[in-house]
């Protein structure tokens, strides 16, 4: 099989795990490398980072207020932040690039009357 994407054709792209974003152009070769197919054009989406919001996920602990990330896709590394106003927002956790569900225990969640949440996985060039 051959893959492109930005005109770099890739022999053997077979089970190739393309890093990037947007689509990959793939066509089908014969084991002499002669392409049997029309170039097709895939395009790759992923499930959206989010909070689990189901009562076991979002819990107040000893040790402070629990949550759960979903969606990590491995990307790149990611950040959880916490605001009390919507306003400022502050880094409380990094995490290095990882697959699927993360637990967070904030132990500062304590110290607010209220605390929101949001996360992003940036994208590794």
């Amino acid at each position: 099989m051959l893959g492109r994407d930005g005109g770099l054709w890739l022999a053997g792209a077979s089970g190739y795990s393309w890093p990037g974003n947007g689509g990959i152009e793939a066509a089908l070769t014969d084991d002499l490398g002669s392409v049997t197919s029309s170039v097709a054009t895939l395009t790759v989406t992923r499930e959206p980072l989010r909070f689990d919001t189901s009562p076991f996920a979002l819990q107040m602990t000893n040790g402070g207020f629990r949550l759960r990330l979903l969606g990590l896709a491995g990307a790149g590394p990611g950040e959880i932040y916490a605001s009390s106003d919507l306003v400022t927002w502050a880094t409380v956790f990094t995490h290095p690039p990882l697959v699927g569900p993360l637990e967070f225990i904030d132990p500062m969640a304590t110290n607010d009357a209220q605390r929101y949440y949001r996360a992003r996985e940036f994208t590794l060039p």
